[in-house]
């Protein structure tokens, strides 16, 4: 018998050091179902999620092989879509899918702390505030809502290297949206 669905799906593009498995067990009451898309074509499954897959050549080549082969991927109140090498605090993913469907947030990322490695300075935490409305958001740990994702879908495909995709969403969902770092 599997387990009652949870409203919001993590998916992970793993390799043989994600850090999902200590994600998964460091939130034992997480809101979230977990997908996992390994590159690495030798990896086996680790029974820890609730879906599997492969293929597609990176993290959105391997969503989008998974969104249009997995039947179940679909009715999540929100998708994060997240690098297996970036770290939550115990209990953080379930508090980021929770802060954007209170909020009805199109397209987030969680804020960076600033002893970690950051590209842009717009998102870095800002102490005083629980989310920000900025204009671009990085692929790394990307949220969508669920129109947002079907609307920026087609952009997965457009990079190989994932490279730039994130502008693409920048431009996109101008006048037509909110982003927000969390």
């Amino acid at each position: 018998m599997n387990a009652p669905r949870r409203d919001y799906l993590v998916f992970f593009r793993t390799g043989p050091n994600s850090l999902h498995p200590r994600l998964l067990a460091e939130d034992p009451q997480r809101n979230w179902d977990c997908a996992v898309s390994y590159w690495a074509s030798t990896q086996p499954p680790d029974a820890l999620a609730e879906m599997y897959s492969t293929g597609g050549g990176n993290k959105f080549d391997g969503f989008v092989e998974f969104w249009n082969t997995e039947p179940r991927s679909r009715g999540y109140r929100y998708y994060l879509l997240l690098d297996d090498d970036v770290y939550f605090e115990p209990g953080d993913i379930s508090r980021l899918l929770t802060i954007c469907d209170r909020y009805k947030i199109e397209l987030a990322q969680p804020a960076l702390k600033w002893s970690t490695f950051f590209n842009h300075n717009v998102t870095v935490e800002n102490p005083i505030c629980e989310l920000r409305r900025v204009s671009f958001v990085e692929v790394m740990a990307a949220c969508f809502s669920p129109a947002t994702l079907e609307r920026l879908l087609p952009t997965f495909s457009e990079s190989r290297s994932t490279w730039g995709i994130d502008w693409a969403w920048a431009c996109l969902m101008r006048d037509k949206g909110t982003i927000h770092v969390v």
